[in-house]
């Protein structure tokens, strides 16, 4: 992905989670880019209460200063 290349997206394969958190490690180039992240079933569709539009975005926590 690329800072230049505007919105994109990225689908991992299929993966059984049983803890209580997921990590996601990223790098922004950008102060202004954020994540969000949905779920999908077994078709590739989004489930209803995980999908992107449902999701918090994420930003990088940044000072005035730096």
């Amino acid at each position: 992905m690329s800072v230049r290349a505007g919105r994109g997206g990225l689908t991992t394969r299929a993966l059984t989670f049983k803890g209580r958190q997921l990590v996601i490690n990223h790098r922004a180039r950008s102060r202004s880019g954020s994540i969000r992240v949905e779920l999908l079933d077994d078709e590739g569709n989004p489930i209803d209460g995980f999908k992107a539009s449902d999701c918090v975005p994420w930003q990088a926590i940044t000072w005035p200063r730096g």
